[in-house]
């Protein structure tokens, strides 16, 4: 004689263990995920940043260098915690073609580069700036390295702009040689 089946038993459910153990996988791989996500938000954030800092070094670097190169020369300097250089340029610029003018790029005391033509108002060109370095040079072979006291002597300068954003940290240097010298 067989045994009558029995209907509900072929149609059974989860039990209460598996149904904890699922929810526990679950939760632990949500978890993992979200946090996953949440440390890639972050990081974004801070290269993000961080690439905005460096756009807008680069941009007072790429300003400094085509102003210097068509100028005349060092009008004045200072050095110590706050740099500062002027250039003058001559009338027969690209720049600015038919005017002649001074700018001034100088570093303030809260890590800006500004820029400030014919002695008007500063502007900023750069942020988070934490060391702004001019280093002038005559004309000699090899070129012998004047204080900024002699700055108007110079027929090139070398600067270099650090900026900084947290713990990153990026330095720019070129060269600037003086068309008319």
């Amino acid at each position: 004689m067989t045994r009558p089946v029995d209907p509900h038993r072929s149609t059974r459910g989860f039990t209460l263990v598996e149904m904890v153990v699922a929810m526990a996988v679950f939760s632990i791989t949500a978890g993992g995920i979200w946090g996953l996500l949440a440390t890639q938000a972050q990081s974004s954030r801070l290269t993000n940043n961080f690439l905005q800092v460096q756009q807008n070094a680069r941009y007072a670097m790429e300003r400094f260098e085509e102003e210097g190169q068509w100028a005349s020369g060092v009008s004045t300097a200072s050095g110590g915690a706050t740099p500062s250089v002027t250039f003058s340029i001559p009338a027969n610029n690209p720049v600015s073609p038919g005017t002649a003018y001074t700018v001034q790029y100088a570093l303030t005391g809260s890590s800006t580069i500004t820029r400030a033509v014919n002695g008007g108002t500063a502007s900023d060109v750069a942020a988070n700036v934490t060391a702004f370095t001019l280093t002038y040079y005559d004309n000699a072979v090899p070129a012998n390295t004047l204080a900024v006291a002699n700055a108007g002597n110079a027929y090139r300068v070398t600067v270099s702009i650090t900026a900084t954003l947290g713990a990153q940290t990026r330095t720019f240097t070129s060269d600037v040689f003086f068309r008319n010298k």
